[in-house]
């Protein structure tokens, strides 16, 4: 009788062979070994990178035998220790951007080199030792290394912090709008603990406002136009699977793709550059639209003229005005935001527009369960051997989780669609943490 690996031997044959294929893969696509230390980015900090689906599913694999193996070996005590402090890695990270120390170590004239913390606290008028402890702090988790003693230098996840980067963007995300720290007090208050109201939330405990987020965020422009850096950032960060992994060139020629709630038009515009036969209109409130407009005709001039693309006030929440076989309807990164009830009437709305040969693509986050669907079983069999010059995504490893609170599995997503008179379809995985859930009308 063969002896059952352990958890620590799975865990290593795992990492192992996922370190193999990164290594294979980067070799294939002719780009340099990996260094937490290199002073330029690497191609695979590129949001706009789309990489091969074994160097991805490797990529993803090893990450998660990372994060299990520390769930294996950490002491417990040291485990809540640090989760009690995590708080501090925020508001570190808070003085390492917004107090310009990330920016002013990205621009000296060596940057392997480092900076001693007297120099930088001499250049950007802070407390030296205040800066040492800090960026010690940051140091655990790889932002940057103390090379001698009070002499920093930025590690390469670091360069993506500086001042126009994407990441920049999102920890920019208006800190008044943290709400972890009335998370308790939401979750056992005695009027709302079984609430599933947008407007009976931590939020609303933590702000003292009887507001919901969005008119919240409506009366503060400056907070509303960082929250669309930050979500424009996270959008570009999945683009490029969502773009190639889900079968485009399959809606019909000529058919209108409605955007709803499509920000700042940027995806709609990414799409109509592979799918020249189709129109596209994005949908938001009025406000929001504007800016849409603007980016149209600065990145595709003409479009709005032609028709190509068009730009239009609506709250999803009313009747949709398009009807019919002739439009398909896309609701990207959008649904997770509501309760149930809210995605019930959205997609209600859409389903008495849709006719039958129309598409309603959902790209959203499918939380995975241990007694996950079949759907999101096919790959079971599938190896990182198997994917090794794959054109086609396939997953191996369950997608990550978000923890927002209206993350849902399939089974949930299929009760909310089924209950807003459609049906499942197909369910596409893509090289991003997000997938298309397509739907019909229901029969």
């Amino acid at each position: 009788m063969v002896p059952e690996r352990s958890e620590l031997d799975l865990l290593q044959n795992h990492l192992n062979a996922s370190i193999d294929a990164i290594r294979e893969e980067l070799a294939i696509a002719a780009l340099p070994p990996l260094s937490s230390q290199a002073v330029k980015p690497h191609a695979l900090d590129d949001l706009l990178f789309l990489p091969s689906p074994r160097l991805f599913e490797a990529r993803r694999l090893a990450i998660a035998c990372v994060g299990q193996l520390k769930n294996l070996l950490q002491l417990p005590f040291e485990k809540a220790l640090e989760q009690s402090f995590a708080e501090h890695d925020t508001a570190c990270m808070e003085v390492f951007t917004r107090a310009g120390v990330v920016d002013c170590m990205a621009s000296l004239p060596d940057v392997s080199a480092g900076i001693h913390t007297k120099e930088l606290g001499q250049r950007l008028d802070l407390d030296p030792r205040k800066l040492t402890t800090i960026l010690r702090y940051l140091s655990v988790d790889g932002w940057v290394r103390e090379i001698t003693e009070s002499v920093f230098a930025l590690n390469r996840p670091a360069l993506d912090l500086v001042s126009g980067k994407h990441s920049r963007a999102w920890v920019e995300y208006p800190r008044q709008a943290i709400v972890a720290p009335s998370l308790h007090d939401w979750v056992t208050d005695p009027r709302w603990r079984h609430s599933q109201s947008p407007v009976e939330t931590a939020f609303q405990l933590a702000k003292t406002t009887n507001l919901g987020y969005w008119k919240w965020l409506d009366e503060r422009p400056a907070d509303r136009a960082s929250f669309a850096s930050a979500v424009q950032s996270l959008g570009e960060c999945h683009s490029q699977g969502v773009l190639s992994d889900y079968p485009w060139n399959s809606l019909p020629d000529g058919e209108t793709i409605v955007d709803c709630g499509g920000g700042l038009g940027l995806f709609s515009v990414a799409l109509a550059g592979i799918c020249p036969s189709n129109k596209f209109i994005i949908q938001d409130l009025e406000g929001v639209i504007e800016r849409a407009a603007t980016n149209v005709e600065t990145l595709v001039p003409g479009a709005l003229e032609s028709g190509r693309i068009a730009v239009e006030a609506h709250d999803f929440f009313s009747h949709m005005p398009h009807r019919g076989d002739d439009y398909s309807f896309l609701f990207r990164h959008v649904l997770h935001d509501w309760p149930a009830d809210e995605v019930i009437q959205i997609l209600t709305h859409v389903a008495q527009a849709a006719g039958p040969k129309s598409r309603i693509l959902i790209v959203e986050n499918i939380v995975p369960t241990p007694s996950a669907d079949t759907d999101e079983k096919a790959a079971d069999s599938i190896t990182l051997d198997d994917l090794a010059r794959a054109e086609r995504y396939q997953p191996l490893t369950p997608q990550a989780i978000s923890p927002a609170i209206s993350e849902r599995t399939l089974a949930q997503w299929r009760d909310l669609i089924e209950a807003s008179h459609l049906k499942i379809s197909g369910v596409f995985p893509l090289r991003a943490v997000l997938s298309v859930i397509e739907c019909r009308v229901a029969d």
